[in-house]
């Protein structure tokens, strides 16, 4: 039974340095990690959101070269319109559609690469709550075997005590038996 006893502390002892180990920092990783998460998030948000702009922008800019192609007169004014005119309109409309391209290809490249560091962080977040599952895992474990300790004490404090009432009813036997 003591035997068991020290067997079971010793395991105490291996679960509870394990835990120290894989607890090591663990809160305030876990708290980075999520941090990071969030701020990544809130980048991608913000790259979406200029993203959408960006499409309503090009939107615009072919509703404007489209009109320009297609009308010689203007309705709202009633004026005509020149064709050096037209073709000032059309090159300006054609160069900021192709400086808006260019911003939706760099904001597609950011986005790629908060992906990937997203995915990172995912990862590492996985990883750090694996520990914490494991670090919970093992204070079940720590509080099982304490019971088992508990009980397997009682059980030698019972059988200790027995021992007693056993020598103490030996020697009144024999007393009796001198008699």
């Amino acid at each position: 039974k003591r035997s068991s006893i020290k067997i079971h502390k010793n395991e105490i002892t291996s679960l509870f340095e394990e835990s120290k180990v894989l607890g090591k920092n663990l809160a305030s990783s876990v708290a980075s990690e999520e941090k990071s998460y969030s701020t990544q998030m809130d980048q991608v948000a913000n790259i979406k959101s200029h993203n959408l702009n960006l499409n309503s922008k090009i939107k615009d800019l072919v509703s404007e070269s489209k009109f320009y192609e297609e009308n010689d007169h203007c309705p709202t004014c009633d004026q005509d319109i020149s064709e050096e005119k037209k073709n000032s309109k059309i090159y300006f409309v054609k160069r900021s559609a192709k400086e808006v391209q260019e911003e939706k290809e760099d904001l597609q490249r950011k986005l790629s690469v908060l992906s990937t560091t997203t995915t990172e962080i995912q990862k590492n977040l996985t990883d750090l709550r694996e520990k914490q599952n494991k670090i919970n895992s093992n204070n079940d474990s720590i509080s099982i075997l304490q019971k088992e300790i508990d009980k397997v004490q009682k059980e030698i404090n019972t059988l200790s005590s027995q021992t007693g009432d056993v020598k103490q009813a030996k020697t009144e036997l024999s007393g009796l038996r001198d008699e």
